[in-house]
Protein backbone atom coordinates (compact mmCIF):
# COMPACT_ATOMS: atom_id res chain seq x y z
CA UNK A 1 0.00 0.00 0.00
CA UNK A 2 1.47 3.47 -1.17
CA UNK A 3 1.24 6.21 1.74
CA UNK A 4 1.09 9.44 0.47
CA UNK A 5 3.03 11.99 2.58
CA UNK A 6 1.61 15.63 2.71
CA UNK A 7 3.09 18.55 4.22
CA UNK A 8 1.23 20.66 6.52
CA UNK A 9 -1.83 22.64 6.02
CA UNK A 10 -4.79 21.33 4.91
CA UNK A 11 -4.95 17.99 3.65
CA UNK A 12 -8.25 16.50 2.13
CA UNK A 13 -9.96 13.20 2.93
CA UNK A 14 -12.49 11.54 1.86
CA UNK A 15 -15.21 9.45 3.25
CA UNK A 16 -17.20 6.66 1.18
CA UNK A 17 -20.29 4.32 1.99
CA UNK A 18 -18.04 2.09 4.39
CA UNK A 19 -14.69 3.40 3.75
CA UNK A 20 -12.31 6.22 4.06
CA UNK A 21 -9.37 7.41 1.36
CA UNK A 22 -7.06 7.02 1.99
CA UNK A 23 -7.11 4.87 4.32
CA UNK A 24 -3.56 5.80 5.73
CA UNK A 25 -1.84 8.63 4.94
CA UNK A 26 1.10 10.52 6.58
CA UNK A 27 1.70 14.47 7.78
CA UNK A 28 3.33 16.87 9.02
CA UNK A 29 3.03 18.56 12.61
CA UNK A 30 0.56 20.89 12.84
CA UNK A 31 -1.87 19.75 10.09
CA UNK A 32 -5.79 20.17 9.63
CA UNK A 33 -7.33 16.94 8.14
CA UNK A 34 -10.63 17.53 6.78
CA UNK A 35 -12.73 14.51 6.31
CA UNK A 36 -15.49 15.27 3.48
CA UNK A 37 -18.46 12.36 3.36
CA UNK A 38 -19.05 11.73 -0.55
CA UNK A 39 -21.63 8.65 0.33
CA UNK A 40 -24.87 8.40 1.58
CA UNK A 41 -24.85 6.10 5.09
CA UNK A 42 -23.81 8.54 7.69
CA UNK A 43 -20.81 7.79 9.87
CA UNK A 44 -18.45 9.20 12.13
CA UNK A 45 -14.70 9.49 12.85
CA UNK A 46 -13.63 7.92 16.40
CA UNK A 47 -9.80 8.19 17.63
CA UNK A 48 -8.70 4.53 19.15
CA UNK A 49 -9.75 4.61 22.76
CA UNK A 50 -12.37 7.37 21.84
CA UNK A 51 -9.45 9.72 22.54
CA UNK A 52 -10.71 12.20 19.58
CA UNK A 53 -13.30 12.64 17.36
CA UNK A 54 -16.56 14.02 16.33
CA UNK A 55 -20.38 13.84 15.69
CA UNK A 56 -22.29 12.12 12.76
CA UNK A 57 -21.72 13.09 9.35
CA UNK A 58 -24.04 12.92 6.64
CA UNK A 59 -23.72 13.00 2.77
CA UNK A 60 -21.89 16.19 1.96
CA UNK A 61 -20.93 17.14 5.32
CA UNK A 62 -16.98 17.74 6.41
CA UNK A 63 -15.81 17.64 9.55
CA UNK A 64 -11.92 18.79 10.85
CA UNK A 65 -9.37 18.08 13.24
CA UNK A 66 -5.70 18.91 13.59
CA UNK A 67 -2.85 17.01 15.00
CA UNK A 68 -0.58 19.21 17.01
CA UNK A 69 1.66 15.96 18.28
CA UNK A 70 4.04 13.10 16.39
CA UNK A 71 2.25 10.28 16.80
CA UNK A 72 0.08 7.12 14.94
CA UNK A 73 -3.57 7.97 15.24
CA UNK A 74 -6.04 4.91 14.47
CA UNK A 75 -9.18 5.67 13.71
CA UNK A 76 -12.59 4.05 13.01
CA UNK A 77 -16.28 4.84 12.10
CA UNK A 78 -18.44 3.90 15.56
CA UNK A 79 -21.06 2.24 13.05
CA UNK A 80 -19.16 0.40 10.61
CA UNK A 81 -16.34 -1.17 12.89
CA UNK A 82 -13.92 -3.14 12.55
CA UNK A 83 -14.23 -3.29 9.00
CA UNK A 84 -14.30 0.65 8.50
CA UNK A 85 -10.82 1.69 9.65
CA UNK A 86 -7.69 4.34 8.71
CA UNK A 87 -4.37 5.32 10.42
CA UNK A 88 -2.90 8.66 10.21
CA UNK A 89 0.71 8.97 11.06
CA UNK A 90 2.29 12.22 12.03
CA UNK A 91 5.58 13.27 11.67
CA UNK A 92 8.33 16.54 12.57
Amino acid sequence: MVTPTIGSGRVPLEIHDNYFEPQTITVTVGSTLTWRHLGTVAHDITGAERAWGGSLITGGGVWQWTFGREGVYDYYCSIHQPSMRGRIVVVR
